[in-house]
């Protein structure tokens, strides 16, 4: 991962997005200066598949649980990885994030 504008980034996830988006599960849109993305309805009713694979039962648990009491904007996420990790906001934009 690197320094990126508004928190940790990785460039893959470019790449993840335009798969998700050619296959027609996801779909991207900017309004003004942000960059929406979301699931489409083809992509809902494959994550709702998913998600009853027992393979995938640990990751529904911990999704949920972190929507039910960690459920934050962007915004507010950025803030709590530069709270709670200081030594990222001291590298330069495009820096890699010692693991």
């Amino acid at each position: 991962m690197v320094r990126f504008r508004f928190g940790p980034w990785d460039y893959r996830y470019r790449r993840f997005l335009n798969v998700l988006v050619g296959k027609g599960l996801a779909a991207v849109r900017v309004d003004k200066r942000t960059v929406i993305i979301h699931l489409t309805e083809r992509g809902r009713e494959a994550a709702a598949a998913l998600s009853q694979e027992p393979e995938f039962a640990s990751l529904r648990q911990r999704a949920g649980l972190l929507k039910r009491h960690l459920d934050l904007k962007a915004t507010t996420l950025m803030e709590f990885i530069y709270q709670t990790f200081p030594e990222v906001a001291s590298l330069r934009l495009g820096e890699t994030i010692d693991q």
